[in-house]
Protein backbone atom coordinates (compact mmCIF):
# COMPACT_ATOMS: atom_id res chain seq x y z
CA UNK A 1 0.00 0.00 0.00
CA UNK A 2 2.74 2.43 1.47
CA UNK A 3 4.82 1.79 -2.69
CA UNK A 4 1.18 2.18 -4.24
CA UNK A 5 0.92 5.89 -2.34
CA UNK A 6 4.25 6.62 -3.19
CA UNK A 7 4.12 5.68 -7.10
CA UNK A 8 0.94 7.77 -6.86
CA UNK A 9 2.12 10.80 -5.58
CA UNK A 10 5.43 10.82 -7.08
CA UNK A 11 3.01 10.56 -10.69
CA UNK A 12 1.45 13.77 -10.01
CA UNK A 13 3.79 16.65 -10.62
CA UNK A 14 4.32 16.38 -13.91
CA UNK A 15 1.16 16.16 -14.20
CA UNK A 16 -0.04 18.98 -12.72
CA UNK A 17 2.97 21.03 -13.13
CA UNK A 18 2.26 21.09 -16.89
CA UNK A 19 5.25 22.83 -19.03
CA UNK A 20 4.17 26.07 -20.10
CA UNK A 21 5.30 26.07 -23.83
CA UNK A 22 7.65 22.50 -23.82
CA UNK A 23 10.98 24.26 -24.29
CA UNK A 24 10.17 26.40 -27.22
CA UNK A 25 9.22 30.43 -27.41
CA UNK A 26 6.40 31.24 -28.03
CA UNK A 27 4.15 34.37 -26.82
CA UNK A 28 1.11 34.15 -24.18
CA UNK A 29 -1.36 34.43 -26.61
CA UNK A 30 0.17 31.74 -28.81
CA UNK A 31 0.29 29.63 -25.29
CA UNK A 32 -3.14 29.83 -24.81
CA UNK A 33 -3.91 28.18 -28.40
CA UNK A 34 -1.72 24.90 -27.58
CA UNK A 35 -4.34 24.32 -24.59
CA UNK A 36 -5.28 21.04 -26.43
CA UNK A 37 -1.48 19.42 -26.83
CA UNK A 38 -1.50 20.59 -22.96
CA UNK A 39 -4.38 18.47 -22.49
CA UNK A 40 -3.41 15.03 -24.56
CA UNK A 41 -0.09 15.43 -22.52
CA UNK A 42 -1.87 15.59 -19.46
CA UNK A 43 -4.17 12.60 -20.68
CA UNK A 44 -1.35 10.37 -21.58
CA UNK A 45 0.97 11.34 -17.85
CA UNK A 46 -2.67 10.26 -16.18
CA UNK A 47 -2.52 6.77 -18.02
CA UNK A 48 1.35 6.46 -17.31
CA UNK A 49 0.35 7.42 -13.95
CA UNK A 50 -2.09 4.08 -13.93
CA UNK A 51 0.30 2.12 -16.10
CA UNK A 52 2.87 2.84 -12.81
CA UNK A 53 0.10 1.78 -10.13
CA UNK A 54 -0.66 -1.22 -12.17
CA UNK A 55 2.99 -2.43 -12.30
CA UNK A 56 3.45 -1.51 -8.42
CA UNK A 57 0.49 -3.26 -7.47
CA UNK A 58 0.35 -6.65 -9.29
CA UNK A 59 3.98 -7.23 -10.15
CA UNK A 60 6.08 -8.66 -7.00
CA UNK A 61 9.63 -7.60 -5.59
CA UNK A 62 12.18 -7.28 -7.26
CA UNK A 63 10.20 -6.79 -10.77
CA UNK A 64 8.49 -3.56 -8.87
CA UNK A 65 11.88 -2.07 -9.49
CA UNK A 66 11.05 -2.07 -13.01
CA UNK A 67 8.37 0.41 -12.52
CA UNK A 68 10.62 3.76 -12.05
CA UNK A 69 12.32 2.83 -15.50
CA UNK A 70 8.89 2.45 -17.72
CA UNK A 71 7.69 5.60 -15.80
CA UNK A 72 10.43 7.58 -17.08
CA UNK A 73 10.70 5.88 -20.57
CA UNK A 74 6.76 6.41 -21.29
CA UNK A 75 6.65 10.56 -19.79
CA UNK A 76 10.41 11.07 -22.40
CA UNK A 77 8.35 9.70 -25.16
CA UNK A 78 4.99 11.73 -23.81
CA UNK A 79 7.21 15.05 -23.42
CA UNK A 80 8.67 14.81 -27.22
CA UNK A 81 5.78 13.91 -28.76
CA UNK A 82 3.91 16.89 -27.20
CA UNK A 83 7.02 19.51 -27.94
CA UNK A 84 7.10 18.18 -31.71
CA UNK A 85 3.19 18.88 -31.65
CA UNK A 86 3.76 22.80 -30.38
CA UNK A 87 7.13 22.55 -32.98
CA UNK A 88 4.91 21.95 -35.74
CA UNK A 89 2.16 24.33 -35.11
CA UNK A 90 4.32 26.85 -34.22
CA UNK A 91 5.98 26.89 -37.41
CA UNK A 92 2.72 26.47 -39.69
CA UNK A 93 1.19 29.58 -37.90
CA UNK A 94 4.39 31.53 -38.15
CA UNK A 95 4.80 31.67 -34.45
CA UNK A 96 8.32 33.58 -34.74
CA UNK A 97 10.04 35.97 -32.61
CA UNK A 98 12.61 38.29 -34.74
CA UNK A 99 15.31 36.23 -33.18
CA UNK A 100 13.86 32.98 -34.72
CA UNK A 101 13.15 34.48 -37.75
CA UNK A 102 16.43 35.01 -38.89
CA UNK A 103 17.46 31.84 -37.41
CA UNK A 104 15.30 30.06 -40.35
CA UNK A 105 16.09 32.41 -42.81
CA UNK A 106 19.82 32.11 -42.52
CA UNK A 107 18.67 28.04 -43.28
CA UNK A 108 19.30 26.64 -39.74
CA UNK A 109 16.56 23.94 -38.54
CA UNK A 110 16.64 24.26 -34.76
CA UNK A 111 14.47 25.99 -32.84
CA UNK A 112 15.36 28.22 -30.10
CA UNK A 113 14.91 26.73 -26.37
CA UNK A 114 13.99 28.25 -23.44
CA UNK A 115 14.53 27.35 -19.84
CA UNK A 116 12.50 24.20 -18.89
CA UNK A 117 12.79 21.66 -15.60
CA UNK A 118 11.96 18.35 -16.65
CA UNK A 119 10.47 17.37 -13.83
CA UNK A 120 9.89 13.64 -14.79
CA UNK A 121 13.47 12.69 -14.96
CA UNK A 122 13.34 13.74 -10.70
CA UNK A 123 10.35 12.40 -9.79
CA UNK A 124 11.29 8.83 -11.49
CA UNK A 125 14.27 8.73 -9.34
CA UNK A 126 12.91 9.64 -6.48
CA UNK A 127 10.48 6.34 -7.09
CA UNK A 128 13.29 4.11 -8.07
CA UNK A 129 14.99 5.10 -4.17
CA UNK A 130 11.72 4.73 -2.31
CA UNK A 131 11.01 1.62 -3.90
CA UNK A 132 14.01 0.28 -3.39
CA UNK A 133 14.00 1.16 0.54
CA UNK A 134 10.62 -0.17 0.83
CA UNK A 135 12.21 -3.46 -0.77
CA UNK A 136 15.13 -3.91 1.63
CA UNK A 137 12.42 -2.78 4.51
CA UNK A 138 10.06 -5.71 3.48
CA UNK A 139 13.37 -8.10 3.53
CA UNK A 140 14.69 -6.83 6.65
CA UNK A 141 14.89 -9.80 8.35
CA UNK A 142 16.42 -11.85 5.09
CA UNK A 143 19.45 -9.68 5.72
CA UNK A 144 22.96 -10.41 6.85
CA UNK A 145 23.53 -9.15 10.60
CA UNK A 146 26.67 -7.30 9.29
CA UNK A 147 26.05 -5.15 6.19
CA UNK A 148 28.99 -5.08 3.37
CA UNK A 149 29.44 -1.07 2.89
CA UNK A 150 32.24 -1.33 0.98
CA UNK A 151 34.04 -3.87 -1.76
CA UNK A 152 37.58 -4.19 -3.22
CA UNK A 153 38.12 -4.01 -6.61
CA UNK A 154 37.69 -7.61 -7.14
CA UNK A 155 34.13 -6.73 -5.57
CA UNK A 156 35.09 -8.79 -2.45
CA UNK A 157 33.46 -6.69 0.43
CA UNK A 158 36.46 -5.73 2.84
CA UNK A 159 34.37 -3.69 5.22
CA UNK A 160 31.70 -4.61 7.05
CA UNK A 161 28.98 -2.46 9.36
CA UNK A 162 26.54 -3.74 11.66
CA UNK A 163 22.66 -3.58 9.99
CA UNK A 164 20.58 -0.52 10.91
CA UNK A 165 19.23 2.17 9.30
CA UNK A 166 21.74 4.43 8.32
CA UNK A 167 24.26 1.48 7.07
CA UNK A 168 20.89 0.01 4.89
CA UNK A 169 20.08 2.96 3.60
CA UNK A 170 22.99 5.25 3.22
CA UNK A 171 22.54 4.96 -0.62
CA UNK A 172 18.94 5.84 0.12
CA UNK A 173 19.91 9.35 1.37
CA UNK A 174 23.00 10.03 -0.43
CA UNK A 175 20.92 9.21 -3.65
CA UNK A 176 17.95 11.85 -2.54
CA UNK A 177 20.86 14.08 -1.45
CA UNK A 178 22.39 14.23 -4.57
CA UNK A 179 18.81 14.60 -6.74
CA UNK A 180 17.92 17.57 -5.07
CA UNK A 181 21.80 19.35 -4.94
CA UNK A 182 20.96 18.59 -8.74
CA UNK A 183 17.88 20.27 -8.54
CA UNK A 184 18.67 23.18 -6.87
CA UNK A 185 21.34 23.66 -9.53
CA UNK A 186 19.02 23.48 -11.84
CA UNK A 187 16.85 25.44 -10.88
CA UNK A 188 19.46 28.29 -9.94
CA UNK A 189 20.45 28.26 -13.51
CA UNK A 190 16.81 29.03 -14.59
CA UNK A 191 17.72 32.04 -12.90
CA UNK A 192 19.24 34.65 -15.12
CA UNK A 193 20.30 37.99 -15.54
CA UNK A 194 20.65 39.04 -19.24
CA UNK A 195 22.64 42.84 -19.42
CA UNK A 196 24.06 41.98 -22.47
CA UNK A 197 22.55 42.27 -26.49
CA UNK A 198 20.65 39.73 -28.45
CA UNK A 199 23.62 37.76 -29.43
CA UNK A 200 24.78 37.07 -26.47
CA UNK A 201 21.15 35.95 -24.95
CA UNK A 202 20.49 33.26 -27.80
CA UNK A 203 23.75 31.53 -26.91
CA UNK A 204 24.06 31.77 -23.37
CA UNK A 205 19.85 30.77 -22.54
CA UNK A 206 20.44 27.91 -24.85
CA UNK A 207 23.53 27.26 -23.33
CA UNK A 208 21.61 26.79 -19.99
CA UNK A 209 18.70 24.93 -21.35
CA UNK A 210 21.08 22.64 -22.61
CA UNK A 211 22.74 21.82 -19.45
CA UNK A 212 19.78 21.81 -17.29
CA UNK A 213 18.27 18.42 -19.77
CA UNK A 214 21.63 17.07 -19.60
CA UNK A 215 21.95 16.94 -15.70
CA UNK A 216 19.34 16.40 -15.19
CA UNK A 217 19.30 12.95 -17.10
CA UNK A 218 22.96 12.48 -15.11
CA UNK A 219 20.99 12.72 -11.64
CA UNK A 220 18.27 10.58 -13.09
CA UNK A 221 20.90 7.72 -14.02
CA UNK A 222 22.79 8.69 -10.75
CA UNK A 223 19.46 7.66 -8.47
CA UNK A 224 18.69 4.63 -10.71
CA UNK A 225 22.25 3.15 -10.05
CA UNK A 226 22.05 3.83 -6.52
CA UNK A 227 18.25 2.40 -6.36
CA UNK A 228 19.21 -1.00 -7.78
CA UNK A 229 22.62 -1.16 -5.92
CA UNK A 230 21.92 -0.82 -1.88
CA UNK A 231 19.38 -3.57 -3.28
CA UNK A 232 22.07 -5.82 -5.04
CA UNK A 233 24.59 -5.18 -2.47
CA UNK A 234 22.39 -6.24 0.31
CA UNK A 235 20.28 -8.91 0.11
CA UNK A 236 21.72 -12.28 -0.56
CA UNK A 237 19.44 -13.56 -2.85
CA UNK A 238 21.02 -11.06 -5.70
CA UNK A 239 24.44 -11.29 -4.64
CA UNK A 240 25.33 -13.00 -8.05
CA UNK A 241 24.13 -9.59 -9.67
CA UNK A 242 25.99 -6.82 -7.66
CA UNK A 243 29.30 -6.70 -9.92
CA UNK A 244 27.30 -6.55 -13.17
CA UNK A 245 24.79 -4.29 -11.85
CA UNK A 246 28.07 -2.45 -10.32
CA UNK A 247 30.05 -2.28 -13.48
CA UNK A 248 26.81 -1.32 -15.41
CA UNK A 249 25.85 1.37 -13.27
CA UNK A 250 29.86 2.61 -13.60
CA UNK A 251 29.99 2.55 -17.07
CA UNK A 252 26.69 4.32 -17.96
CA UNK A 253 27.22 6.79 -15.17
CA UNK A 254 30.36 7.44 -17.14
CA UNK A 255 29.07 6.93 -20.32
CA UNK A 256 26.54 9.49 -19.86
CA UNK A 257 28.74 12.16 -18.36
CA UNK A 258 30.84 12.12 -20.98
CA UNK A 259 28.14 12.08 -24.16
CA UNK A 260 26.11 14.79 -21.79
CA UNK A 261 29.38 16.93 -21.75
CA UNK A 262 29.91 16.45 -25.90
CA UNK A 263 26.41 17.16 -26.40
CA UNK A 264 26.39 20.57 -24.17
CA UNK A 265 29.39 21.48 -25.71
CA UNK A 266 27.88 20.82 -29.50
CA UNK A 267 25.11 22.39 -28.95
CA UNK A 268 26.66 25.35 -27.23
CA UNK A 269 29.20 25.60 -30.31
CA UNK A 270 26.18 25.48 -32.85
CA UNK A 271 23.94 28.17 -30.84
CA UNK A 272 26.99 30.25 -30.42
CA UNK A 273 28.18 30.26 -33.88
CA UNK A 274 25.07 31.04 -35.38
CA UNK A 275 24.22 34.09 -32.44
CA UNK A 276 27.44 35.18 -33.85
CA UNK A 277 26.46 35.07 -37.58
CA UNK A 278 23.00 36.44 -37.11
CA UNK A 279 23.59 39.30 -35.10
CA UNK A 280 27.29 40.25 -35.63
CA UNK A 281 26.68 44.08 -35.01
CA UNK A 282 25.45 43.34 -31.41
CA UNK A 283 28.40 41.43 -30.48
CA UNK A 284 29.54 42.03 -26.49
CA UNK A 285 33.02 44.16 -26.86
CA UNK A 286 35.57 41.40 -24.70
CA UNK A 287 36.29 43.89 -21.71
CA UNK A 288 39.55 42.85 -20.40
CA UNK A 289 39.14 44.83 -16.88
CA UNK A 290 36.80 42.48 -16.21
CA UNK A 291 38.92 39.08 -16.76
CA UNK A 292 41.77 38.35 -14.05
CA UNK A 293 44.89 37.25 -15.76
CA UNK A 294 42.73 37.07 -19.14
CA UNK A 295 40.72 34.49 -17.72
CA UNK A 296 39.07 34.36 -14.70
CA UNK A 297 35.42 36.62 -14.89
CA UNK A 298 34.98 39.28 -12.07
CA UNK A 299 32.51 42.00 -12.43
CA UNK A 300 31.04 42.89 -8.97
CA UNK A 301 28.59 44.92 -10.60
CA UNK A 302 27.65 41.87 -12.58
CA UNK A 303 24.99 40.16 -11.05
CA UNK A 304 25.08 36.52 -12.95
CA UNK A 305 26.89 33.90 -11.39
CA UNK A 306 27.12 31.81 -14.83
CA UNK A 307 28.57 33.62 -17.49
CA UNK A 308 29.50 32.50 -21.08
CA UNK A 309 33.29 31.51 -20.98
CA UNK A 310 35.46 33.39 -22.72
CA UNK A 311 38.03 31.13 -24.58
CA UNK A 312 35.68 28.47 -26.37
CA UNK A 313 32.24 26.95 -25.72
CA UNK A 314 30.65 26.65 -22.25
CA UNK A 315 30.11 28.73 -18.58
CA UNK A 316 32.31 30.01 -16.62
CA UNK A 317 31.83 31.58 -13.14
CA UNK A 318 31.58 35.82 -11.83
CA UNK A 319 33.65 35.29 -9.16
CA UNK A 320 32.87 38.44 -7.65
CA UNK A 321 29.68 36.23 -6.51
CA UNK A 322 29.61 34.40 -2.96
CA UNK A 323 27.94 31.46 -4.57
CA UNK A 324 30.91 30.92 -6.90
CA UNK A 325 33.29 31.62 -4.45
CA UNK A 326 31.52 29.52 -1.95
CA UNK A 327 31.23 26.65 -4.74
CA UNK A 328 35.30 26.87 -4.91
CA UNK A 329 35.49 26.73 -1.55
CA UNK A 330 33.34 23.94 -1.24
CA UNK A 331 35.41 21.98 -4.05
CA UNK A 332 38.62 22.60 -2.14
CA UNK A 333 37.28 21.46 0.62
CA UNK A 334 36.90 17.85 -0.78
CA UNK A 335 39.87 18.03 -2.03
CA UNK A 336 41.59 18.15 1.12
CA UNK A 337 39.66 15.65 2.71
CA UNK A 338 40.30 13.03 0.17
CA UNK A 339 44.01 13.95 0.40
CA UNK A 340 44.82 14.60 4.17
CA UNK A 341 43.51 10.76 4.85
CA UNK A 342 45.43 8.77 2.32
CA UNK A 343 48.78 10.44 2.99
Amino acid sequence: MISILITIILCLPPILLLPSSFGLRLDHEHIAQIVDIKLRYRAAGVIIAVIAAVCVTLIPFPGKLATPIIFIALHSANWFVARRSVRRRKLANGWLDDEETKVREAGHSFMLPVLTLPLYLYTGGWLALLLAAIYLDTSWDSMPVQIPIHFDPGFKTDTWAPRNGGSVYFLTFLGLALSLVFLLICLFIRLPSFTRGKAFRTSHVATLATAIHALSWLQCLITLSFAYNQVAYLLPTLHDYEKPVSISSLVACVVMFVGGLCYVILQTGRYEHAARELFPDQLDDDDKKFYILGMFYYNPTDMRVLVNDRFGVGLDFNWARWQSQAFMLVVLGVIVAVIIPAA
